[in-house]
């Protein structure tokens, strides 16, 4: 049996291959463990409040009917083949279906023994979660912050002791997906099979595989790669801002949400890690919707709402005109320096609110000093991250001398 170092549900049941990096899974409710409070083991977990257990632990996953296990859409994490199903409207500019992606379903579906329409026969396979520290208490927390933007569960896929994202990578059919900052649990295998599948030409990697007889094999990693890797940098920061308790009250809609309401409906000041990459090709720059509102002027007048948050999280940003001095900066800001191919990324602090029409947190703009790169000002970061640098000096230094007088 393999080591897990993060919460995981043994024994789940793959019903469905979709696509060469999502699945449709059946939780096993008995299958749950998180990390012992000494931090050596693994404790038994409750899979989901909504699903009662219907077994104790020890029982064997054959010994009880699977009708009351919950049904949830597994998408491989850091993996991201690309599209062999058509998509809606607003995302086929974006992901278009290629031949790669195609070939990328088809292996999938051999790897887990399912027939040509994905269907399989309950295969079974363990879930791993990629989550910090903080997240390790429960399966319930676990799966709250590694939802994507579609309500998708994140994870590592495990079959008779084999990673499956690590064997996508492999095989050649994704590339190390970073976007969204790098593995926590696995960086170093899930690089490693990347890099070879780049070295023996594999799947997207193949330099005589550029073009399929009706288009092109694949999208443009040179292109992806850098834009991916920007954010990834971005993340890989936010993350050590937190490991120095710089981050600690920033909210992020896709793992904060229930707090972020919360503070909307008190009408409190937050701060927000939003994330500007574009979403809907009908929109300015994929986020910016331009609305015309009644007011007490005798002429409508034009707001502009940027949506900074996903379709299961949403969170708007609105700045009540589009024509005033302060609007067009702050738009410009927006366009040139966080949408596009860019980090996308940044803190943005203000008042909140409950926008009622919807039942949508909001947050009004009206300044670019409310839009930042960092959780806190940025001369209080910068003497933040000395004061760190000195701290490690010192404890390395200080090691080198004990080892010296010993």
């Amino acid at each position: 049996m393999h080591t897990f170092h993060g919460p995981h549900i043994r024994g789940c049941l793959v019903t469905k291959v979709v696509d060469g990096r999502t699945l449709k899974v059946k939780l096993n409710p008995s299958g749950g463990q998180v990390r012992s409070a000494t931090r050596d083991g693994w404790d038994d977990a409750t899979v989901s409040e909504k699903f009662p257990v219907p077994m104790s632990v020890e029982q064997e996953l054959g010994a009880t009917s699977t009708a009351e296990w919950e049904e949830v859409t597994v998408r491989l994490v850091y993996v991201d083949a690309e599209e062999a199903n058509e998509q809606k409207k607003e995302l086929a500019p974006y992901k278009p279906v290629t031949a790669a992606g195609i070939d990328a379903a088809s292996w999938f579906k051999k790897r887990l023994g399912a027939a040509n329409d994905g269907r399989c026969g309950d295969v079974p396979v363990d879930i791993e979660f990629d989550v910090s520290m903080k997240n390790e208490g429960s399966i319930e927390r676990a799966r709250e912050v590694s939802v994507d933007a579609y309500g998708r569960l994140l994870a590592y896929v495990w079959k008779d002791g084999t990673n499956i994202n690590v064997d996508a990578l492999t095989s050649g059919n994704s590339a190390y997906f970073t976007k969204h900052g790098r593995s926590r649990l696995y960086h170093g295998e899930m690089a490693l099979a990347e890099k070879l599948a780049c070295e023996d030409m594999r799947g997207i990697w193949c330099p005589t595989q550029d073009f399929a007889w009706f288009s092109e094999y694949k999208r443009n990693y040179g292109q992806l790669l850098p834009w991916w890797h920007q954010r990834e940098m971005f993340i890989e920061d936010f993350r050590h801002w937190q490991h120095l308790g710089l981050a600690d009250d920033v909210l992020n809609p896709q793992h904060d949400y229930k707090k972020l309401m919360a503070a909307a409906a008190a009408r409190e000041t937050a701060t927000i890690l939003v994330d500007f990459q574009p979403t809907n090709f009908s929109l300015y720059d994929g986020i910016m919707s331009f609305v015309r509102y009644k007011t007490n002027t005798p002429q409508p007048i034009t707001g502009v709402c940027i949506f900074a948050g996903t379709k299961k999280q949403p969170f708007n940003l609105w700045i009540d005109t589009d024509d005033s001095a302060e609007s067009e900066r702050i738009q410009s800001l927006i366009h040139h320096r966080y949408s596009g191919l860019s980090q996308n990324y940044a803190m943005v602090t203000g008042k909140l609110f409950i926008y009622h029409a919807k039942q949508r947190p909001q947050m009004t703009l009206e300044s670019c000093d409310q839009i930042s790169d960092f959780p806190c000002k940025p001369e209080d970061m910068s003497a933040a991250l000395r004061a760190h640098a000195r701290t490690r000096a010192c404890a390395k230094s200080q090691s080198t001398t004990a080892f010296a007088a010993a």
